[in-house]
């Protein structure tokens, strides 16, 4: 509970509505282990033109 209290407590936008989500029957207060799998699925880079894609866009959110 302690990773993801403090997942949702840094995240805002997209990111928040995805650890927000990341709850299951046996952990109704947050899975910490699906928040990380559910990020890594939305933002891990898959070449260099996606990389500065993501950068920009984290940049213009920041």
């Amino acid at each position: 509970m302690y990773a993801y209290s403090n997942l949702i407590l840094s995240c805002k936008g997209v990111p928040f509505s995805i650890v927000n989500g990341a709850k299951t029957d046996a952990l109704p207060n947050g899975d910490a282990k699906l928040v990380w799998k559910a990020l890594k699925e939305k933002y891990q880079v898959e070449n260099a033109a996606t990389k500065i894609e993501l950068k920009n866009s984290f940049l213009k959110r920041s």
